[in-house]
């Protein structure tokens, strides 16, 4: 008989205390972030001439980004779709 007692007082709390744990996150729903997440922009140039590359290159490093990655996307000539040069930038 006492050990019947035991077992549902310990049955209980470990349901309440499993209730408040679900109940918990709904009331504070506050979201974490690093202290210094950074930003990305991807610029698009669709040709391969230098001077629009170099104007894109050169206006982003004005403002402090950081050139990540570059992926030339070949053009098709059949659709007419030109050349796109994808810079993506972090700062």
């Amino acid at each position: 008989m006492q050990t019947d007692r035991f077992t549902r007082s310990c049955l209980l709390v470990i349901t309440l205390l499993l209730a408040i744990i679900a109940v918990r996150p709904g009331a504070s729903a506050a979201t974490a972030r690093a202290a210094n997440h950074p930003q990305y922009a991807v610029e698009v140039a669709y040709d391969r001439a230098t001077t629009s590359s170099k104007t894109v290159l050169d206006r982003y490093a004005a403002q402090g980004w950081e050139l990540v990655e570059t992926a030339v996307l070949p053009g098709n000539s059949y659709e007419q779709q030109p050349t796109q040069i994808v810079f993506v930038f972090r700062k």
